[in-house]
């Protein structure tokens, strides 16, 4: 195994069709997302279940290309955990699907993989508290 492979966070997805159409993909692309979970992601799903929390999706197909670490449907919230390739280089696919999201009205918050890591508790209590806030807000609307 090279050392680059066991550096990665998960295996590299491999197509079994080199054709294979961008919602095939990225149906597959979600799936395997799913599959191999980071362990940042992993943590966060472990607290929502040990908690019992309902209607939070892992790695949730939200529209065409766009995938959510995690989204709640019913208040159109959507969480995401960010590693390292969120900094630089992925700052500006981060904002131009951000803001495709909340064309849709959905709220996006992220989270950086150090901040789950030292506190995975108080991470999924800020997205409670988000879910809390938006459903207080569609009621009132």
């Amino acid at each position: 195994m090279s050392r680059i492979f066991e550096q990665m966070e998960r295996p590299p997805l491999i197509s079994k069709r080199e054709d294979a159409g961008r919602v095939e993909f990225m149906n597959t692309n979600a799936s395997y997302m799913r599959a191999f979970p980071t362990h940042q992601e992993k943590l966060v799903a472990d607290e929502i279940n040990k908690r019992g929390l309902r209607g939070y999706k892992n790695q949730e197909q939200l529209f065409g290309r766009y995938i959510g670490d995690f989204c709640h449907r019913s208040t159109k919230s959507v969480f995401e955990i960010d590693g390292n390739q969120h900094t630089e280089n992925g700052f500006s696919n981060d904002a131009k699907r951000d803001y495709f999201l909340m064309g849709k009205n959905y709220t996006v918050t992220r989270y950086t993989n150090d901040e789950v890591e030292s506190d995975v508790v108080a991470v999924v209590d800020s997205m409670v508290l988000t879910v809390k806030l938006k459903r207080i807000e569609n009621r009132d609307k």
